[in-house]
C-alpha cells in the first residue's frame, strides 16, 4: 500500500554504461511498473551518449520511497469524488559531485524525476518529437538540490486526428511508412516531457483488422513508459469520420446497446484506459436526451465491468442556449453511474478563461466554462480542455502565429493549479509554424519546480531562455506577445485575419466559430452603410497600420539579431520563429488591402478597389517564397503535409495545404474581385464529408 516505507538502498541492479561515465543504481527486488523506471534509464543513456565533450563519472542513485498497489487506472474515490487512479509522481534530488540520489513515490516519480534531471539540471530540451536541443557540454553540479511537483495527477495531449496532422495516418494505418517509429517517438516525446496520458481522435475509415495488434502495440508500450492511453470517439457523430459506437438503420438492423457492445469488443483488443465519448450528433447539435441517457449506462457499464476503462465525456464550449436542441450533454450529479463519468472542460483558440473577451462559437467569453468547471470539479472528476492551436481557418492553416497561446495557457494552468482541477489535457492541432513552442511549454508548465527551496515561476516565453536564445530575443518577443495581445485580443483584429468558414458565408446556418464581424462581407463590398464604413476607416484600419507598423519594426530587430551560437540547431528555431511573425505581418497587410478595397467599392471607388487588390496580390505573392522557406524546415515528410493525397480524414490533403500557395489569401482577393462569397467558391472543402451527409 502507498505509504509503506522501504527505503531500498538498492545495489541488485547496477548497470554502468562506460562511455557515458553514468552508474544508474536501481531500486532491488520486483518493486511495481519497474519496467517504467528501467525503460527511462535505458533512454537517458542512449541521450547521455550524444553531447560532444567528454562526461565525468558520476552515479545516479533511486531510492524508492513508498510502494503503490493501488491497480493504475483503478476507481477511487478522493474527497467524495471518483478519481482515475495514477501514482503520486513528484521527485527530488540531492547530493554532491559526484553522487546523486533521487527519491520518489513511485517508480513513475523515479522515472519522470531522470527526465527533469536531464532538462532542469543537465540541459536536455525535449522540444519536439522529432527534435531535441542537446546540451554542448556537460557540467554536474557540485551541489544539487531539485524537486519538482507535478501540478495536475494527470497531465497530457489529444491529438486531433480528425484532421490529417503530422501523425494521423501514422496511427490509424501501420502500413504507412515509418508508423511505429512516429508513433513510438510521440509517446517517447510524452514521457521525457513527464506526461502520464495521450489520446487521440479515432475514425471509422480505418481497416479495423489491421489498426488492432498496431493499437495494442501503441498501448502496451505507452503502459511500458508510465504513460495511460486513450481513443476519442462517439456514440454516434456523424461529421469528419468519426468512429461510431453504433450505426442507425438502414446501415445496422441491431440494437445500439448491442452494436455498442460488439465495437467495445473489437477496440478492447488493446488495453485502453479511456474512451472519450462523444454524445452528440454534431457541432452545435444536442437533444435526444432519453436515448443519451439509457446508451450512458450501457457505455459506461461495459467499459467499467468488462473491460476496465474509465469514460470522458465533455462540456462543449457552445453555451446551452446555442444548442440546436435540448442541451449539450447529459451530465448527472443525481444518477450514480454517471459520476464515475469524467469530464474534459473544453475551450478553444488562444483565449483563456478570464479573458473578457473570447468571441468565439456564439460567445463573449469563457466564463460560463468556468463557472462549469467549478460545478462539476466539486462532484467528478474534472480534465481542463484546452487548445494549443486551431486549424481549419484560425491560425496554422491561414497561417498566423499566435503568441497570445503561450500567454493564455499558462494563464489557465494555474488557474486550474488554485481552483484543485486535477487533470490537464490538451487538445493539439499540429506542432508546425512554431505551434511546437506551445505544446513544449504546456509539458513543462504541467509541473513546478523547485531549485535550493525556492519555487521558480513560470513565464510565457520560458522557451526562448530554456535553448538558450538569450534576453535581446526575450525583451523583443514579450513585445510581440503584448502587441498581439492588445490588437489581436482587445481591439479584436482577428476578427478580420481569420479566414470565413463555411457557416460565416451560409445565410441559413451562419453559427459563429471563430472572431468575425457581426455583418458579411459580402454586405461590406455591396451594401455597406456609412456607419459602418466611418467605423471601420476611422477606427478598424488605423489599428491594422499600428499593428502592422509595430510587428513590422520588432521583426527586424529579430531578424538583426546575430546569436553567438555554434549550435545551428536554435539558429534554426529562431529563424522558424521569425518567419511565422514575418507572414503574420503579411497577413494583416493582405487583409487590411483586402478590407479598404471592399469599402473603396461600397463608395464606388472602383479604381481604387483594383489598387488595392493589386497591392494585395504582390505581398501575396512576396510572402510565398517565406512559406517555401518554413516548409524546407518541416519535421515531417513536407510533401506530405501540403500535398493532396488520400487521408482518413474528411480532408483529402495534409493540413498545411491551405498555407503551400497563401490559399485563403488568394480566395480573399478574388472573393472582392469577383463578388462571389458563395462557400462553394474556390472551396478546398469536401462539404458533405466534413458534415457526414
Amino acid at each position: 500500500m502507498a505509504g509503506f516505507n522501504v527505503f531500498l538502498f538498492l545495489f541488485c541492479c547496477i548497470s554502468v554504461w562506460a562511455q557515458a561515465q553514468v552508474t544508474f543504481i536501481t531500486p532491488e527486488g520486483n518493486a511495481p511498473h519497474a519496467i517504467v523506471l528501467n525503460h527511462a534509464i535505458s533512454d537517458a543513456d542512449t541521450l547521455l551518449l550524444t553531447p560532444r565533450s567528454d562526461w565525468k563519472k558520476v552515479t545516479l542513485r533511486f531510492v524508492l520511497k513508498d510502494v503503490d498497489t493501488i491497480p493504475l487506472g483503478s476507481t477511487v474515490l478522493r474527497d467524495s469524488v471518483f478519481m482515475v487512479h495514477y501514482p503520486d509522481h513528484g521527485y527530488r534530488w540531492a547530493g554532491s559531485y559526484p553522487d546523486y540520489t533521487s527519491t520518489g513515490p513511485s517508480m513513475h516519480g523515479l522515472a519522470f524525476g531522470l527526465y527533469g534531471l536531464m532538462d532542469h539540471v543537465l540541459g536536455f530540451k525535449f522540444i519536439h518529437a522529432r527534435q531535441t536541443v542537446y546540451p554542448d557540454s556537460l557540467r554536474w553540479p557540485g551541489t544539487l538540490d531539485y524537486s519538482s511537483l507535478p501540478r495536475f495527477n494527470k497531465k497530457g495531449f489529444h491529438l486531433h486526428t480528425q484532421h490529417p496532422l503530422e501523425l494521423t495516418e501514422q496511427l490509424h494505418n501501420p502500413d504507412r511508412p515509418n508508423a511505429w517509429p512516429d508513433v513510438k517517438a510521440y509517446i517517447d516525446w510524452l514521457a521525457r516531457n513527464r506526461q502520464n496520458y495521450w489520446e487521440f481522435c479515432l475514425l471509422r475509415t480505418l481497416d479495423m483488422k489491421q489498426w488492432q495488434p498496431h493499437a495494442k502495440r501503441m498501448v502496451d508500450y505507452s503502459h511500458e513508459r508510465g504513460i495511460m492511453a486513450g481513443i476519442d470517439l462517439s456514440l454516434h457523430m456523424i461529421q469528419q469520420r468519426t468512429y461510431q459506437l453504433y450505426k442507425n438503420w438502414p446501415k445496422s438492423w441491431r440494437s445500439k446497446e448491442t452494436q455498442m457492445e460488439r465495437n467495445m469488443a473489437r477496440l478492447f483488443y488493446a488495453d485502453w484506459d479511456f474512451m472519450n465519448v462523444e454524445f452528440n450528433t454534431a457541432e452545435f447539435v444536442g437533444g435526444k436526451d432519453k436515448l443519451k441517457t439509457r446508451l450512458k449506462k450501457t457505455l459506461i457499464a461495459t467499459a467499467r465491468n468488462r473491460y476496465g476503462c474509465n469514460i470522458m465525456g465533455r462540456k462543449h464550449v457552445v453555451s446551452e442556449e446555442n444548442m440546436v436542441g435540448v442541451q449539450a450533454d447529459v451530465f448527472s450529479a443525481s444518477d450514480s453511474i454517471d459520476l464515475y463519468r469524467g469530464v474534459g472542460i473544453h475551450t478553444v483558440m488562444m483565449y483563456s478563461l478570464e479573458d473578457s473577451i473570447a468571441p468565439v462559437y456564439e460567445n463573449d467569453n469563457f466564463h460560463h466554462i468556468h463557472r462549469d468547471m467549478r460545478k462539476e470539479n466539486a462532484v467528478r472528476e474534472v480534465w481542463f480542455y484546452p487548445e494549443s492551436a486551431y486549424w481549419i481557418t484560425y491560425d496554422n492553416s491561414v497561417p498566423m502565429l499566435l503568441m497570445p497561446y503561450l500567454s493564455g495557457r499558462l494563464s489557465d494552468i494555474l488557474l486550474c493549479e488554485r481552483e484543485g482541477v486535477p487533470n490537464h489535457l490538451t487538445f493539439s492541432s499540429g506542432w508546425e509554424w512554431g505551434y511546437w513552442t506551445v505544446d513544449w511549454s504546456i509539458a513543462r508548465w504541467s509541473w513546478k519546480k523547485t531549485v535550493n527551496g525556492k519555487e521558480v515561476a513560470p513565464a510565457p516565453l520560458d522557451w526562448v531562455k530554456e535553448i538558450g536564445l538569450g534576453a535581446d530575443v526575450n525583451e523583443i518577443l514579450s513585445s510581440q506577445l503584448e502587441l498581439q495581445k492588445q490588437s489581436l485580443i482587445a481591439e479584436n483584429l482577428l476578427q478580420f485575419l481569420c479566414a470565413q468558414t463555411i457557416t460565416d458565408e451560409l445565410s441559413l446556418f451562419r453559427k459563429q466559430f471563430h472572431p468575425r464581424p457581426d455583418y458579411t462581407f459580402k454586405w461590406l463590398r455591396n451594401e455597406a452603410t456609412d456607419s459602418v464604413v466611418n467605423n471601420i476607416e476611422n477606427t478598424n484600419l488605423p489599428q491594422f497600420e499600428r499593428f502592422i507598423a509595430r510587428s513590422k519594426a520588432l521583426n527586424e530587430r529579430l531578424a538583426a539579431i546575430h546569436l553567438p551560437l555554434a549550435d545551428e540547431l536554435q539558429k534554426q528555431l529562431l529563424r522558424e520563429y521569425l518567419l511565422g511573425l514575418q507572414v503574420t505581418t503579411e497577413r494583416a497587410r493582405h487583409r487590411m488591402l483586402t478590407v479598404r478595397a471592399m469599402v473603396a467599392h461600397s463608395k464606388g471607388e472602383e479604381q481604387q478597389m483594383e489598387a488595392m487588390l493589386s497591392e494585395a496580390a504582390a505581398i501575396r505573392l512576396a510572402t510565398v517564397p517565406l512559406v517555401r522557406e518554413q516548409e524546407s524546415m518541416y519535421r515531417y515528410d513536407k510533401e506530405w503535409l501540403f500535398q493532396r493525397r488520400h487521408s482518413f480524414t474528411s480532408y483529402q490533403y495534409g493540413y498545411l495545404m491551405p498555407v503551400h500557395d497563401l490559399h485563403f489569401w488568394n480566395r480573399e482577393e478574388q472573393q472582392v474581385k469577383r463578388n462571389r462569397f458563395s462557400p462553394f467558391f474556390m472551396s478546398i472543402w469536401d462539404i458533405g464529408k466534413i458534415l457526414g451527409l
